[in-house]
């Protein structure tokens, strides 16, 4: 570099400097920006970039906004879906009604050889929450001629309120002798065992607090229906349980009757098994709040209707 070159550069160099200490001193005095004074070109540069910059933002906010109408369209989609894919689908023939997702059939009235002119009230699943596995299907019946009578002053209430009183419509249904029952079909093969173990825990609870009895008779009267099948008995999915509460005499509950493939296997006279039982699946801690819910609304609708003995497919549905 030659030395007249160099002193050009100096020369330029000092006065930048002097122009920057300038105007941040006038600064200080109030006397402009604390900011050096930008030549023309780097104002242009300037414009340019916050020119692209508002651009570049702008479009993310666009996208953003394409992603969400786009992403919230999905999930509508997803939600819709999986409303359609929770929904209960069922068919309807002259004496039966077919779960669509298991096929399992169930009879409109329980079982008449047995004098059990119970109602199908409502069908579901319990599942295991968090996987989503159906673990076995029920149906729950009711005799809901005796049900109008005897729960009559209840019913008169709007369904809203009738259902929110469920506890103590309950309660009612057991304590007035009303038959109720609940058949179980597993969707996978079980042991007998598996089912009453699963009962077992429950019940104890239930006729520990409610019931006032001891652990000794507690004992007693699970072994009873621990007794209905040997532990080891397969039962696969072409069979099917029912636990039958049956009709009480005196305002008293009746006794609880086991069918196993609709033939009686053990009938254990304490109301109190019975009582527990019900309590188990209809009340506040049931294993099956969807299913229980399904029960008291359409105990509800059911007892208004002018043909009382027709099923509507339609009020299964969840």
């Amino acid at each position: 570099m030659s030395r007249v070159n160099w002193l050009n550069q100096s020369i330029r160099l000092l006065h930048r400097t002097t122009t920057n200490k300038i105007n941040v001193n006038s600064s200080i005095f109030g006397g402009g920006s604390i900011l050096p004074i930008k030549s023309k070109s780097h104002e242009n540069n300037d414009k340019h970039y916050n020119n692209n910059y508002s651009n570049n933002s702008n479009n993310t906010k666009n996208n953003d906004r394409k992603y969400l109408i786009g992403g919230g369209s999905a999930s509508i989609l997803m939600l819709g879906a999986g409303y359609i894919i929770c929904q209960e689908c069922f068919e309807e023939s002259e004496h039966h009604v077919t779960q669509v997702s298991t096929r399992f059939q169930y009879p409109k009235v329980l079982n008449k050889e047995e004098n059990l002119y119970y109602r199908l009230i409502c069908i579901g699943q319990r599942k295991m929450r968090f996987l989503n596995i159906g673990l076995y299907s029920v149906g729950i019946y009711i005799n809901s001629d005796i049900a109008k009578v005897k729960l009559e002053e209840v019913l008169l209430l709007e369904k809203e309120q009738f259902c929110k009183n469920r506890e103590e419509i309950k309660d009612k249904i057991l304590e007035r002798g009303i038959g109720v029952s609940i058949k179980i079909r597993p969707t996978k093969k079980v042991h007998w065992d598996h089912l009453y173990n699963g009962l077992q825990n429950p019940l104890i609870m239930i006729l520990l607090k409610k019931h006032n009895m001891s652990l000794n008779e507690i004992d007693v009267l699970l072994n009873e229906l621990r007794s209905a099948m040997p532990s080891n008995k397969e039962i696969p999915t072409t069979c099917q349980i029912d636990f039958v509460k049956k009709e009480g005499t005196n305002g008293q509950s009746g006794a609880l009757l086991v069918l196993y493939n609709e033939k009686p296997i053990k009938e254990i006279q304490d109301r109190r098994l019975s009582d527990a039982l019900f309590d188990f699946y209809l009340g506040d801690h049931s294993k099956l709040p969807d299913v229980r819910d399904k029960f008291f609304e359409n105990l509800w609708l059911i007892t208004r209707e002018q043909q009382p003995n027709k099923v509507h497919i339609s009020n299964f549905g969840f």
